[in-house]
């Protein structure tokens, strides 16, 4: 490889060697000094060695005297070790190179290919800083001790492998010639040397010109395989923008090959997900574990009495010499030997003492592992962890971001299921196949369903309403009659005709439009009168004063029955919402479950549990017999709660409670449109039916509503379902937290439901709330004995 653009020149000569001798041969006390006689003998038969070599030829018409004359730099013991050459100064075309050295370049020169992570420019500009370093030290006496590095990659044509070389040089046979060379003093190196980038402020100063460069240099070849895959990996793994691609993992294990140096070598990668007990490809199957193949990902208990649950369990790398010779495969042995992998090494990839993943080696031929490449592969395996914990964490986040856009907040039970939506998208991303959301369905869960309302809230809300209308307008009124004494103007007369007329027509009750014409009424009309009477009269300014006190100016109106209504309502909502967290989470660890409440005018809830909806726990009947008797105990505190606080309240306010009871499972889906899930399917439209429409109930042929306070009504249509919440009230009437007598009563045709009945029970008062959390401690020990 020529470098054209190099400003120095540079001629190849054996006059530095041949001095070397001529000296040698003049010392009595050196060893070498016969030879060097001997070879002054020779070079008189051989003068143009003494001039400028101009071509190689004479170098190859000559080899056995070149030999001898290069016998003090590549001793026997040293072609045997070493890999060393002789280069025409600053040129990668060599005149002489030992075996070793031989067998890695094979031809005379370093081709640009060999050369990587550097470009030409970066050569010639390096060679060039390197050729002043030398003149500042052989013509002006200043060393400068520093050195750019050149690494080369050769690869054998037999194994295909990569190795990597550092250019070792040594200048003691290379001579600076300058006739007549410039003046430099300190001041001026110390500028240039504070200028390396400038290589124009240095030929100005010293012009390349005045100097060539005589003779020929030592190269040795420093085997640095190792430190570069290092370095090389280091930079791949742990670069934040590092891209993997197909091509990039691919890159990652040929550089694995050079390092262990094992041509057939195959790198995997597998993910660890404890959650879902797997393990799994990561960065959309480009980090392929040689276990899976094509597959996502394998469940834990397929690699059962294979090296991987050794190295799982023990967290220690484990090699496999033969994997033929391993009696009672198992499928992910028969898969790997399949996939042409004789020998296997695997290690575990830990994250801050956590299992994340492991690194797979494989090879086509037996034997290729051994204590020795787990040495080498210690310092590799924080790099792939490090690499593996970045890509899991980026899913992850890109996975985030697709359900958060997709999804509302999404229930802890149920967001592995669409974790495995949100991947497929993430997979897909770009292709034409996207996934269904619409698709994510729970089959046979049982559903249940619960109501804490407020009694009449309705009645209750246009109540205060009303109430704090008629008073804003009463004091409307009492400004109007001081300003109609002061002034005698008929048309505050009128204004309070109007003011009566209308306290006269919403005493009886509040209709459509009511609030609104008076809301319209004070802002439009009284409110700017007002404005001028308090500023026409310091004394009715006092009336006007005394009116504005008593207007909330949230509102601009008087809000006193509304607020206690709207604190009231809160604090029992509250009150409620906050006792379902509390036992919610208890119950979660019992066995995992769907739960949602909402608030209204009260706090509803509905509750799915079945098998469809966890991947890790084996559902059993028991955990449904628990959780029914657990929603009536709950409902009975909540119940005894919300009497406890009425006295408290701004506004007491009554609460009723029901449970809608449905024996058979049913399937959930999750409706995109609404972001929540709804029940599937005709035959379940009914239960949503009843939902909706049971807290408005009468029992048949009376017009009494099924709810009432202090009590809880328990609608159902099947008698199996009346006979089994009887037992769980016997229970809890045991335990003291409901009343003896069971009401039964059949309800009124709601639209479009026919034939429900109820149960309806009185709730005791007085039991103290910790005997919730004595009853789950029982459930749990009952429980564990059923499924035993």
């Amino acid at each position: 490889m020529m470098l054209d653009n190099f400003p120095f020149k540079s001629k190849l000569s054996f006059k530095p060697l041949i001095q070397y001798w001529e000296n040698e041969s003049k010392n009595p006390g050196s060893p070498m000094g016969s030879l060097g006689k001997e070879l002054m003998v020779k070079l008189e038969a051989y003068p143009h060695f003494k001039n400028i070599i101009e071509t190689p030829d004479m170098i190859d018409e000559h080899r056995e005297f070149i030999e001898t004359m290069m016998s003090v730099l590549f001793s026997p013991y040293k072609n045997s070790r070493d890999a060393s050459l002789a280069m025409v100064p600053f040129q990668f075309k060599h005149i002489y190179a030992n075996p070793v050295a031989e067998g890695i370049l094979g031809a005379r020169e370093i081709f640009p290919t060999d050369l990587r992570n550097i470009n030409l420019d970066e050569i010639i500009h390096n060679k060039t800083l390197t050729a002043y370093f030398i003149i500042l030290k052989e013509i002006y006496n200043y060393e400068v001790n520093f050195d750019f590095p050149i690494i080369i990659h050769k690869e054998d044509e037999e194994t295909g492998l990569t190795r990597c070389f550092r250019l070792q040089h040594n200048e003691k046979f290379c001579e600076v010639i300058a006739e007549n060379p410039p003046a430099l003093s300190e001041n001026d190196i110390e500028e240039l040397l504070s200028n390396l980038d400038d290589l124009e402020a240095w030929k100005e100063k010293l012009p390349p010109e005045a100097f060539e460069f005589h003779g020929f240099v030592i190269i040795t070849l420093i085997d640095v395989t190792e430190q570069e895959v290092i370095s090389s990996l280091k930079y791949d793994l742990l670069e934040n923008s590092y891209n993997l691609s197909t091509k990039k993992f691919h890159e990652l294990e040929v550089k694995l090959r050079n390092y262990f140096k094992i041509p057939s070598l195959q790198l995997g990668l597998g993910g660890f997900n404890p959650s879902r007990d797997t393990v799994a490809n990561y960065k959309e199957q480009l980090w392929k574990s040689l276990a899976l193949q094509q597959d996502t990902e394998m469940a834990c208990c397929h690699f059962s009495g294979s090296i991987y649950e050794k190295v799982i369990s023990e967290r220690k790398p484990m090699i496999l010499k033969s994997l033929k010779s391993c009696t009672d495969q198992n499928l992910v042995e028969e898969r790997l030997i399949s996939n042409g992998i004789k020998s296997l090494l695997v290690a575990p990839l830990q994250y801050e003492g956590e299992l994340i993943g492991v690194l797979e080696l494989g090879a086509q031929v037996e034997n290729q592992f051994n204590s020795f490449t787990l040495h080498k592969l210690k310092e590799l395996l924080p790099l792939f962890a490090v690499a593996m914990r970045r890509s899991a964490e980026e899913i992850r986040n890109k996975i985030q971001v697709i359900i958060k856009e997709q999804f509302t907040n999404i229930h802890p039970t149920v967001e592995w299921r669409f974790t495995d939506e949100a991947i497929k998208a993430y997979k897909n991303k770009g292709s034409q196949q996207d996934a269904d959301f619409g698709n994510i369905v729970f089959h046979n869960v049982y559903p249940m369903y619960g109501l804490s309302d407020i009694r009449n809230s309705s009645l209750e809300r246009n109540r205060a309403i009303q109430d704090d209308l008629i008073h804003n307008l009463n004091l409307a009124n009492d400004v109007l009659q001081q300003a109609h004494k002061a002034n005698h103007w008929p048309i505050l007369d009128e204004y309070m005709h109007r003011i009566n007329k209308k306290i006269r027509k919403i005493k009886p009750g509040l209709v459509s439009g009511d609030e609104y014409n008076i809301h319209e009424f004070l802002h439009k009309e009284l409110n700017p009168l007002f404005s001028h009477i308090n500023e026409s009269s310091h004394e009715l300014g006092k009336a006007v004063e005394y009116y504005q006190g008593h207007i909330d100016p949230s509102v601009g109106m008087v809000y006193n029955r509304r607020k206690e209504f709207e604190d009231s309502l809160t604090s029992i909502n509250t009150m409620i919402s906050n006792y379902m967290d509390e036992v919610e989470r208890e119950a979660q660890k019992i066995f995992p479950h769907y739960f949602e409440k909402y608030k209204t005018d009260g706090v509803e809830y509905n509750m799915y549990i079945g098998q469809s909806l966890v991947k890790s726990r084996k559902f059993h009947p028991i955990y449904l017999e628990n959780f029914r008797l657990w929603q009536l105990m709950i409902t009975a505190e909540i119940a005894r709660q919300s009497e406890k606080i009425k006295s408290d309240l701004p506004l007491p306010l009554d609460n009723t409670h029901l449970i809608l009871l449905n024996s058979a499972p049913i399937s959930i889906r999750f409706r995109q449109d609404e972001k929540k899930f709804d029940v599937d399917g005709a035959y379940n439209i009914r239960y949503e039916i009843v939902k909706k429409r049971i807290d408005k109930a009468f029992i048949k042929g009376t017009n009494e509503r099924l709810t009432q306070p202090g009590q809880i009504a328990i609608v159902y249509s099947q008698s199996k379902e009346a006979e089994d919440y009887n037992k769980y009230i016997d229970y809890l009437v045991s335990k003291k937290y409901l009343e003896k007598e069971v009401e039964y009563h059949e309800l009124e045709e709601l639209q479009g439901v026919k034939g429900l009945k109820a149960l309806r029970v009185a709730v005791k008062s007085g039991q103290d709330k910790e005997e919730v959390n004595d009853i789950s401690k029982l459930l749990k020990a009952d429980i564990r004995r059923k499924i035993a």
